[in-house]
């Protein structure tokens, strides 16, 4: 019986637009942490930030790859990582659009 419930809620809530799955970042960080050749206060960092994140609707607003690359660029400014101050230091598809957006609440 309980199930059966629960299968109906999800078939409810996916009819009514709800996402009930969303890709985490977490299991992007270290790849591209390890593809910028950043360290592991770096890597730390972010990923703290991520798990910070998970506490926000980011996961289900913007995809998996985008907050990491996100959460990436602001433990790097942070630590004050490289000269750059702008979204395209990073090589991942953040757009000019989707930067503002995800780095406004936390800049």
């Amino acid at each position: 019986m309980k199930e059966r419930v629960i299968t109906y809620e999800r078939i409810l809530l996916k009819t009514f637009g709800f996402i009930i799955h969303c890709v985490h970042p977490h299991k992007f960080v270290n790849s591209f942490v390890h593809s910028l050749e950043g360290s592991d206060e770096l890597q730390q960092l972010a990923w703290n930030m991520l798990n910070d994140s998970l506490r926000t609707t980011l996961c289900v607003r913007f995809k998996g790859h985008v907050v990491a690359a996100g959460a990436i660029y602001l433990a790097a400014r942070r630590l004050q990582v490289g000269g750059e101050q702008r979204c395209c230091c990073l090589p991942f598809p953040l757009s000019a659009i989707t930067c503002p957006a995800l780095l406004a609440p936390h800049c």
